[in-house]
């Protein structure tokens, strides 16, 4: 099954399969990214796995960060989950 990714900041410069470049700009559904792109993305917040609850948790591979964000949304201090690894994160929201 492959993803597809929405974009949520305002222009991302993504190359498709052919290494061609293109401007995506927010809301834009991209339906390819090289695993590379997809990370950085992610880890950046410029895209979302379409189709992503914005309410749910992370992914357990997510980068700490986005455990973060979560946690502070659910209402939790941002310097106590900041200071957290990202194992204790992952476990408060199991």
């Amino acid at each position: 099954m492959s993803v597809s990714y929405k974009v949520v900041s305002p222009c991302v410069l993504a190359k498709d399969p052919q290494g061609r470049v293109f401007h995506r700009y927010e809301g834009a559904v991209i339906d390819w990214l090289s695993d590379e792109q997809a990370e950085h993305f992610l880890a950046e917040g410029l895209v979302t796995e379409d189709g992503a609850d914005d309410d749910a948790k992370p992914k357990k591979t997510a980068p700490k960060a986005d455990w973060v964000e979560h946690a502070v949304a659910d209402g939790y201090d941002r310097d106590e989950v900041e200071s957290m690894t990202k194992a204790d994160l992952v476990a408060l929201f199991d």
